[in-house]
């Protein structure tokens, strides 16, 4: 099964084909397009404009995965908005998951296989979780260096089922993920 992520982050667009092909080499993932988070959100247009690339690279069949943060919104108010709206502009199967609090959170689910410390007691209630993983690294941190590596470390190395646990929102990829290949 064909699969074309949308990412907010530069790197996303590195890591998350990492992490899938890690957790689920049976998909292919196709490179990911970054859009700006909030032009996404907010912009009908926009919106239509990247689904509508991402439907293109898919061709007739596959799944398109909208990977963003969810920042400060809450992802049980957020996503069944954005759903509503993703499901009126494409035909394809589109997926939908937010990060809460950020992509970042998730290494911290899995910091301790990760090398990166003990797993912090609810690891979705950190609000900067990049400067978190900053600081455990020792003062230095770069998405677009260190998020991939990090990715495939964690896709290596790290229990599913005990990330599943520790993050909902990484639950949430999971049973997306899980869909899209048993499609």
């Amino acid at each position: 099964m064909k699969l074309a992520p949308i990412v907010e982050g530069h790197g996303e667009v590195e890591a998350l084909p990492t992490l899938i092909r890690g957790l689920f080499p049976s998909l292919q993932v196709l490179r990911p397009l970054r859009v700006q988070r909030n032009r996404f959100l907010n912009n009908s247009e926009e919106r239509m404009r990247f689904l509508t690339l991402a439907q293109n690279n898919l061709g007739q069949q596959g799944a398109i995965l909208v990977l963003l943060d969810a920042d400060e919104d809450c992802p049980a108010e957020l996503a069944p908005r954005l759903m509503s709206q993703l499901g009126l502009v494409t035909r394809l199967n589109c997926h939908l998951v937010l990060a809460k609090c950020e992509f970042e959170t998730w290494f911290l689910a899995g910091a301790d296989a990760l090398r990166l410390g003990q797993v912090p007691k609810d690891v979705e209630a950190i609000q900067g979780a990049k400067e978190e993983i900053r600081r455990r690294m020792g003062g230095y941190y770069s998405q677009t260096v260190d998020q991939p590596k990090l990715a495939a470390r964690m896709a290596a190395e790290c229990d599913p089922h005990l990330l599943r646990e520790r993050s909902p929102s990484f639950d949430k990829l999971w049973r997306e993920l899980e869909k899209i290949a048993n499609a």
